[in-house]
């Protein structure tokens, strides 16, 4: 179980909310970039935000002037993140409002946390510069053959992580073996500290997750 802080304005209660939605308040989480010691690049998410429709953006400013001020000293993918997290965020952000409202109790307004067991929206496509990277990566079947795959960038993650990219596999051969040759090739394009968390879809317990990245991530072909 996962659980997530929340920043909420003060003044509004917790049997205010349905009214505040109503008049189009939105749950919300900014991106942001820091790049450490211009080797290191780190993705990170905000809190979950409500944001009232009559507020400003000075969230979005802020999460934006934290990228604008260390996001872009890595090399050489604190360039490539940062513009990612700006663009993000002046999209205004990431709606989570379902997924926050699925599991939001007011135990939980009141602590500011809300405990993710139930999820709509899990995974965000890759963005243009990293399919791109994945293309490149599975143009060459030398390796694969018969072989899908489902990338999404993995939201829901503890405070203190990154998001990281979940491959799913659906072949008919060995799952460990295409495992190993999917990391194989992404090695190429990508950098040996980037994280991939890799699922076989072929398995029953793997069946929900795999139907959400299916329908939220991009579908690759070997």
């Amino acid at each position: 179980m996962l659980e997530h802080k929340l920043i909420i304005p003060p003044e509004i209660k917790y049997a205010e909310l349905a009214h505040h939605l109503q008049n189009g308040a939105k749950f919300r989480i900014y991106s942001y970039t820091i790049s450490i010691l211009f080797a290191v690049t780190l993705k990170k998410l905000s809190p979950a935000i409500l944001i009232c429709a009559d507020e400003g953006t000075s969230f979005q400013k802020k999460y934006n002037n934290l990228t604008r001020i260390f996001g872009w000293w890595g090399i050489p993918w604190g360039p490539i993140y940062s513009l990612k997290s700006l663009k993000t965020n002046n999209a205004g952000g990431i709606d989570v409002t379902e997924d926050i409202l699925l599991n939001l109790n007011e135990e939980g307004w009141n602590r500011r946390i809300v405990k993710i067991t139930t999820v709509k929206q899990v995974f965000l496509k890759p963005p243009s510069v990293e399919h791109k990277a994945f293309s490149k990566s599975f143009k060459s079947t030398e390796y694969l053959s018969n072989i899908n795959l489902f990338i999404g960038l993995y939201l829901n993650v503890q405070d203190d992580q990154e998001p990281f990219y979940m491959i799913g596999i659906q072949s008919t051969g060995d799952f460990e073996a295409c495992e190993s040759q999917v990391r194989l090739l992404l090695l190429k394009q990508f950098r040996k500290d980037v994280f991939f968390h890799f699922i076989d879809l072929n398995l029953k317990e793997n069946q929900r997750t795999g139907e959400l990245l299916k329908e939220q991530g991009l579908h690759y072909k070997c």
